[in-house]
């Protein structure tokens, strides 16, 4: 998905940080409204990026939050075989567990990009 994005926005990954996959269930008694505590890695340096793709549709969303992780600045559904992409030191997020699917698969990937040459 990293290769199709980018020959779509006309870049060329330059360092691969790290691929990690999430498989979530779902979690009795757990409230989404209390979700998992937002993250950022920010360990990756400056011009790094999140990539979260979706492997299947489910109802645990996805939230991207503002720097101080004090207000939620986006939703993300999943669907399958789509991606959120942004800047990895700027957007902490949070993934939630699904509530009515019976589970949530995502591939999250960190990655340093530069402009493709024309």
């Amino acid at each position: 998905p990293i290769d199709l994005w980018g020959k779509k926005y006309n870049f060329n990954i330059r360092g691969l940080k790290s691929i990690v996959s999430n498989f979530y269930t779902p979690q009795n008694n757990f409230d989404n409204s209390k979700y998992l505590q937002p993250k950022i890695d920010d360990n990756l340096g400056d011009g790094s990026y999140t990539m979260i793709y979706y492997c299947n549709d489910s109802d645990g969303e996805t939230k991207l939050f503002n720097k101080e992780k004090t207000k939620i600045i986006k939703t993300i559904m999943p669907k399958k075989g789509s991606a959120v992409v942004f800047e990895t030191n700027e957007i902490p997020y949070a993934e939630c567990y699904p509530n009515n699917s019976d589970r949530k698969i995502t591939i999250v990937t960190n990655f340093r990009f530069e402009p493709a040459n024309e």
